[in-house]
């Protein structure tokens, strides 16, 4: 029998240095530890990494882990624990000089191919501040050196720094190995001292890579981590109504800070070439060869389109992991923005050349039609531990894309659908909106329901059940709009006076089997509110439930926010 559960109703820190002291009560919100939690020894160990960890990044660098040491003491009660944490370097470090002083790089020495004993010259080169020594020839410039280092002459130590070196290092092709040593110089300075082999010159590879930020001075580059991207994409997708094929390419940055919460991506330029081979006789029928006005989403959505955009992304995350799976069972919160335009360029340039444009008002590069819009996104996830079984999570989005110049309508791969398992659950995927708007006597009318604004909130209460199954309770509000009216799509307009009236909702409960390496997610929702009626029961499907018609079960990978 395992006994009476014991719960931390108290809890302290004993710190025999004053600075150790302050540094540690400035991060004691990252503590894993809390009042009223059971007290797990795991957690206890865990905490002991985080304290020297923290230490090491702030420049103690001779501080040990078994600096650090728990006292429970259980006399209080029968399930009650008063739990005290000692960090005494003083009493438990055999030699106690220095061992609470912050250090900071004094030398900084790189050995290229040390091994290769047979060459007795060894090319000394200083290159801002370090002290490089090529035994051979030169396979690594020594620009390349440096801009891979984060341990830097003058630099105060943090354990951080070595690892970022040590990936950076890895990552490079044509490197066989790096070693990363420290050596205390005098009171207070390490010397660091880098061996790196290099590998074999005679091999056949072909790669295209770099670590290029053209927009940054070198000083600020020093605390990044990027690369340069060229990408080529085909995308293919064959529906019984027609086939559409997408080519993409794409030119872009992407860097990272250190401690990996802050992400940043530009796209300097991206090609998308949508183009249709097939489409069927009935769908070009109905929807189609129709002159009115009220096709001509759907002619613009289904017609051969060039897109020339560029692009600016901005993600942070306080877990030092970019990604919404990482804020699991944590305080943590994450936040992503986006800016994106396109066709602007291309206007221009017909402009300046005097194009004519096309029966329909457009001008054409290579005789396909250029879209041209510009969009914002701006995405909000929270996670808040209630306990160490329960967290509550809250999600806001918000998007909206804007055609202009040439052209009226966002092409469909840029606009925002709702419904889904990321999205309001009540409803499956473009089965809502835009606004009012639904298919006709009731359909699911997949080409119209989608829109150019959107807006989003989710909430959800996480609850760990069992072994590995977890349960959540859920409230999903939001729908999209289109900022024109079309006639394609009557009630899809958004209107200050009446876009509070056209919100959806949704409620629902979850199960996820959470296999560590992935989530397989089961949601039921129900809807509560139904924008598609103005009034009356079925507008308020919340107080007038019927299965059959409210409930969408939706199967995925991964959490939704």
């Amino acid at each position: 029998k395992p006994g009476r559960r014991y719960y931390i109703r108290t809890y302290r820190t004993v710190v025999d240095d004053s600075e150790v002291d302050s540094v540690l009560r400035h991060y004691e919100s990252d503590s894993y530890l809390k009042i009223n939690m059971p007290c797990d020894a795991g957690l206890l160990d865990k905490e002991r990494d985080r304290v020297v960890s923290l230490l090491h990044r702030e420049g103690y660098y001779r501080v040990l882990k078994n600096f650090v040491s728990f006292e429970v003491d259980t006399l209080r009660g029968p399930d009650d624990i008063a739990l005290t944490m000692f960090v005494e370097g003083k009493t438990v470090a055999a030699d106690t000089t220095g061992i609470y002083t912050r250090y900071s790089i004094r030398n900084v020495v790189v050995d290229v191919n040390l091994e290769q004993e047979a060459q007795q010259h060894c090319d000394t080169v200083s290159y801002r501040g370090m002290e490089l020594r090529y035994h051979g020839s030169r396979q690594l410039r020594p620009n390349v050196i440096y801009s891979q280092m984060k341990l830097l002459p003058g630099d105060r130590y943090n354990e951080d720094n070595v690892r970022s070196s040590y990936r950076n290092f890895s990552n490079l092709q044509a490197l066989r190995y790096a070693i990363i040593r420290m050596e205390q110089a005098d009171s207070g300075r390490l010397d660091c001292h880098v061996t790196l082999q290099t590998n074999k010159v005679n091999s056949i590879s072909a790669e295209l890579a770099g670590i290029i930020l053209p927009f940054l001075s070198e000083s600020k580059r020093q605390g990044l981590n990027g690369m340069s991207e060229l990408s080529l994409q085909f995308n293919s997708q064959d529906r019984p109504e027609f086939h559409r094929r997408v080519l993409t390419g794409a030119w872009s940055y992407r860097w990272h800070n250190n401690h990996n919460r802050i992400q940043q991506k530009v796209d300097a330029v991206s090609l998308n070439y949508v183009f249709m081979p097939w489409i069927s006789s009935t769908f070009r029928r109905d929807y189609l060869d129709d002159d009115s006005r009220r096709s001509a989403i759907i002619r613009y959505s289904y017609e051969n389109l060039f897109i020339v955009n560029s692009a600016y992304s901005f993600m942070y995350n306080s877990t030092g992991n970019l990604s919404n799976a990482s804020m699991y069972q944590k305080n943590a919160y994450q936040f992503h923005f986006s800016v994106e335009s396109a066709g602007n360029l291309l206007y221009a340039l017909a402009q300046a050349t005097n194009a004519k444009k096309d029966d329909n008002g457009a001008y054409n590069f290579f005789n396909v039609a250029f879209a041209q819009y510009a969009k914002l996104d701006f995405d909000y996830s929270r996670n808040i531990l209630v306990d160490n079984r329960n967290s509550f999570a809250f999600h806001t989005a918000f998007g909206l894309a804007v055609p202009y110049g040439n052209a009226s309508i966002i092409p469909f791969e840029k606009r925002y659908f709702a419904g889904g398992p990321n999205s309001i659950r009540g409803w499956s995927v473009r089965q809502l909106g835009p606004g009012r708007y639904t298919g006709k006597d009731g359909k699911v009318d997949f080409i119209n329901q989608t829109g150019n604004l959107k807006l989003l909130v989710n909430m959800e209460w996480r609850s760990f059940l069992f072994w590995k199954l977890h349960g959540a309770l859920f409230i999903d509000a939001g729908n999209v709009w289109n900022t024109r009216d079309y006639e394609a799509q009557p009630g899809g307009q958004f209107r200050f006076d009446t876009f509070y009236k056209q919100i959806a909702a949704s409620y629902g409960m979850g199960l996820r089997l959470n296999l560590d390496y992935f989530i397989l997610r089961f949601d039921f929702g129900m809807r509560a509110v139904d924008p598609a009626y103005s009034s009356g029961r079925e507008h308020y499907p919340l107080l007038h439930p019927r299965l059959s018609r409210d409930l969408t079960f939706h199967f995925a990978v991964g959490l939704p926010f």
